[in-house]
């Protein structure tokens, strides 16, 4: 979309159009050439008293700022515009363009509401003049406000929406932002080879458009995805050329985040020195530009190396920088990342109540978090109960359209029979009386409306037909969705026994006769016993197996109960060792229960008992 809409009609005003022009063609691959010509702008604007001008270049200059990253001063200058676009009743597309402007800037810096707010309005400024283009930009960024509200469905749709729009537009530069964007998402649902597919088409859009801060952006985000798999050379490779893509723009928001990133892989590698380097001078660019979740993640990585060599003081003070900004953000997420680092650094330094402490906060944000999701998973899972139960619904109204299908037929043979008897009366009438010709006239009126009649059952008949047809494809969708949902639960309640095992484990090692440790190693004891998640857990696994509970009591009357549930867990195909974390027993207790119920089931030795469950 671009910035400029002026119409200019003298030598002066085509000056600040050539700069204005000059500025915006550098504004996403050199910051400092587009500063210069936005400023250049603004002073020849100035000195002709040219208003809209003037308007313009602050705009600019406020583009500027925000791709450079300093995010809070592209707001001020970027207001400073609306205000004089205000002023002069500029167009409606320069004040959307402004808007969302001030709203990416807003989103930047984590005041997501804020964001919101203009977004919302440059998407309907854009809808007044029917502007497409403009729509599908705005469209784009709430996409990307809900997804770091953690709403993935909402994001997908948007983006989904604006992809739409936008293809075959011409508009190459939002189409590859858009689909960076599908590929972020689809890396964060561990979707990793469709993601990279998806920045690789990016990838390409922006080579062909010179776009060194979207190719910058965009190999980072394939070096994530590799780290995601723990491909940490080929992430390092992405990285560096990400960050040497931003060096050449001068980005200072993307060569920090480069910087992050290349230091987390060295972190991981041991290499603690020159990753300490990386981040510190990550940090010193966030600092100047008061990127607070940034500083955050930076703040609490450079204490993670202190921890890894030894040295608490520097790793203590890093730790308590990261928590103010991150309560200065009041976010939950990046509280309880900090928890864990300080638990991981008070266990290897040997105090193992401060590392309780922190591992017992950790949890607390942590399930704090969780049950905010998981209460939309329990009613999630009883969607699945009730789509389960609309199963027998659909075969229901399979009959339904099988009855549509017969009927339509029925009604066609119905239609042309009574056209052959219309048309064999209308006959004999001619032939034996002329005068009932308006007789005739007035039959063959009603025969064309009972044809109008009988075709639009027949094409209400298909667009029902197409209805439950897709209605049937989504619900099988939706119960496979479900089906992941409870086992990524029962991945985290075991998960989280033998992390709390481990460090049981450790204060074991080290007790002593240390009284105190032998208190804290009574307390860890009694949260080892996970009851609430285990409850939790139970309370869904018969919730949406009422169906096949009933189908195991038809075909196995002697299961009891707590074979019923096994036979529910085996189905979702979880492990031994998960089953064993959800129900507080040893895993060869459940191999001699899973023998057991093979006996009972009188299965053949090769005979793999989950995938005979799953077909019942």
């Amino acid at each position: 979309m671009n910035l400029l809409s002026i119409n200019f009609t003298s030598a002066d005003t085509l000056l600040v159009n050539k700069y204005l022009t000059k500025a915006w063609k550098y504004k996403r691959n050199n910051t400092d050439s587009s500063f210069y010509f936005s400023k250049l702008a603004k002073k020849e604007a100035i000195r002709i008293n040219f208003k809209k001008g003037v308007a313009l270049s602050y705009k600019m200059e406020a583009s500027s700022w925000y791709n450079k990253g300093e995010y809070s001063k592209a707001i001020e200058v970027a207001k400073v515009a609306l205000k004089k676009l205000n002023e002069i009743d500029a167009s409606k597309i320069d004040l959307a363009s402004t808007n969302n402007l001030i709203g990416l800037a807003n989103m930047s810096k984590g005041d997501y509401d804020e964001a919101e707010i203009y977004f919302i309005k440059a998407r309907n400024l854009y809808q007044n003049v029917n502007d497409i283009l403009g729509e599908v930009s705005t469209i784009h960024n709430l996409g990307v406000v809900y997804f770091y509200l953690g709403n993935y469905e909402k994001a997908m749709q948007y983006y989904t929406k604006a992809l739409s729009k936008c293809e075959g537009k011409g508009d190459l530069q939002t189409e590859s932002d858009i689909l960076i964007n599908i590929g972020i998402l689809l890396n964060q649902e561990k979707q990793f080879e469709k993601a990279i597919s998806y920045y690789r088409k990016a990838f390409q859009i922006q080579s062909k458009l010179k776009d060194r801060r979207g190719m910058g952006q965009t190999l980072s985000s394939i070096g994530t995805c590799y780290f995601s798999q723990s491909n940490l050379d080929s992430s390092l490779y992405y990285h560096k050329a990400s960050l040497d893509t931003f060096k050449a723009g001068k980005m200072d928001s993307g060569i920090a985040q480069s910087l992050c990133n290349t230091g987390d892989i060295l972190l991981l590698k041991n290499n603690y020195n020159e990753a300490l380097k990386l981040y510190f001078e990550a940090l010193e660019l966030r600092t100047k530009t008061e990127e607070r979740y940034g500083l955050t993640i930076t703040y609490n990585n450079i204490a993670k190396v202190f921890t890894a060599l030894n040295n608490w003081f520097e790793a203590e003070k890093n730790f308590n920088l990261a928590q103010q900004f991150a309560q200065q953000l009041n976010s939950a997420y990046l509280m309880s990342e900090i928890y864990q680092a300080r638990a991981v650094m008070y266990e290897k330094k040997g105090d193992f109540k401060n590392a309780f402490n922190n591992t017992n906060q950790y949890h607390q944000l942590k399930d704090s978090l969780y049950s905010n999701e998981k209460s939309k998973v329990i009613s999630e899972l009883q969607a699945r109960y009730n789509t389960e139960k609309a199963e027998n619904e659909l075969l229901i109204k399979n009959n339904q359209i099988q009855s549509l299908e017969k009927e339509k037929r029925l009604n066609q043979i119905k239609y042309y029979s009574l056209l052959a008897l219309a048309i064999l009366a209308a006959f004999a009438f001619w032939q034996f009386n002329a005068k009932k010709k308006t007789v005739l006239e007035n039959l063959l009126l009603q025969s064309e409306k009972d044809k109008f009649y009988l075709e639009s059952e027949g094409k209400l008949s298909k667009t029902k037909l197409e209805k439950e047809t897709i209605e049937k494809e989504l619900v099988l969708k939706e119960l496979d969705h479900k089906k992941q949902e409870l086992v990524q639960m029962a991945l985290y309640i075991s998960q989280q026994n033998e992390f709390l095992e481990n460090l049981h484990k450790n204060i074991s090692i080290s007790k002593a006769n240390n009284k105190s440790t032998l208190i804290l190693e009574k307390e860890l004891e009694q949260k080892l016993n996970l009851d609430k998640q285990r409850e939790q857990f139970k309370l869904n696994i018969n919730l949406i197996n009422e169906d096949f509970y009933n189908l195991l009591n038809h075909k196995f009357p002697n299961l009891t109960d707590g074979e019923k549930k096994l036979c529910a867990m085996l189905r979702l195909n979880l492990s031994s060792k998960e089953i064993a974390s959800i129900q507080n027993i040893s895993p060869k207790s459940v191999d001699m229960s899973r023998y057991r119920l093979r006996k009972k089931l009188n299965l053949a030795a090769d005979t793999e008992l989950s995938d005979y469950l799953a077909e019942i």
